[in-house]
């Protein structure tokens, strides 16, 4: 099943023209992206969210900004890369709890969706803004300055 985002609290943040590839497992990833962005972005902003697929295993967001401050594009440049971190362990089929299998091709599925695939090594990387470096700390489920290490 491919991810609909037509109508919501946040349609405002969708461009017309939004083209979605995605299983809806990662609806939960992307709805918690849009209420972030909606927290950040004044209502008389220039963001529009334009395509939403995966690649390599993990969710992709593609956004116009216009007219943004550095500080409103750092904080969504960070919120998109916690988005993409999280559809690392997230099903995209399903929604459950998943890890980043390999095979044909890279997916993120949970156990019942693994089609016996063998659970990957995730190497998130970083995120790097004009106010820093941050890596994904799954228990804190957001970024955190890389130079912090998890508890």
């Amino acid at each position: 099943m491919i991810l609909e985002l037509s109508r919501g609290p946040h349609s405002r943040l969708l461009s017309p023209s939004l083209g979605a590839q995605c299983g809806s497992g990662w609806s939960g990833v992307v709805q918690k992206f849009l209420e972030d962005v909606d927290r950040i972005m004044p209502t008389e902003g220039g963001f529009k969210l334009d395509a939403i697929s995966e690649k390599y295993g993990s969710l992709r967001l593609d956004y116009s900004l216009v007219g943004a401050t550095s500080e409103i594009d750092d904080a969504i440049a960070i919120r998109e890369y916690v988005a993409e971190s999280r559809s690392t362990i997230v099903c995209e089929t399903c929604g459950s709890p998943g890890r980043m299998r390999g095979g044909p091709w890279t997916a993120t599925r949970c156990d019942d969706h693994s089609e016996g695939r063998a659970a990957l090594r995730e190497d998130l990387g970083t995120c790097e803004t004009a106010t820093g470096r941050y890596r994904y700390d799954r228990e804190q489920d957001d970024a955190v300055p890389a130079s912090e290490q998890s508890a």
